[in-house]
């Protein structure tokens, strides 16, 4: 299937994304203050955080690399973006994200099913793709 050093390769770019993805999460999200509409305001480290413009914060550039690369997964295969996505950010194992692509598949009404080879595949792919866009 997939050998051995690809995998590594792919673990190892995955946990470097998870680590760029979490890099410099600010502690405050609103300020006391509040904006026309009448809702919270951003602090400004996290707004600066999401869109990746802090040049305060180390790591704001890679934050904001892996954003763009993301983004640009997203658009071009959606379910590699939610597969990668689901591995990264939320932390789910190849097997949880087996199930959670077969539940999909079901209530789709689609017929593939889903073991964790498949699976893996499709994080090989995605990984592969954010690395080259990196």
């Amino acid at each position: 299937m997939i050998a051995n050093a690809h995998l590594a390769h792919t673990r190892y770019w995955l946990i470097y994304f998870k680590d760029v993805w979490e890099t410099n999460v600010p502690l405050h999200l609103h300020i006391r203050e509040l904006d026309d509409a009448g809702n919270p305001q951003w602090h400004p480290e996290f707004a600066h955080w999401i869109d990746g413009t802090s040049g305060r914060s180390q790591g704001s550039e890679d934050r904001a690399k892996l954003k763009r690369a993301m983004k640009r997964l997203r658009e071009r295969s959606l379910r590699e973006y939610e597969v990668v996505y689901r591995a990264m950010v939320l932390g789910h194992s190849i097997p949880e994200i087996a199930e959670w692509l077969n539940d999909r598949a079901i209530i789709g009404g689609h017929k593939e099913r889903y073991g964790t080879a498949e699976a893996m595949v499709i994080v090989y792919a995605a990984v592969d793709k954010l690395r080259d866009w990196w």
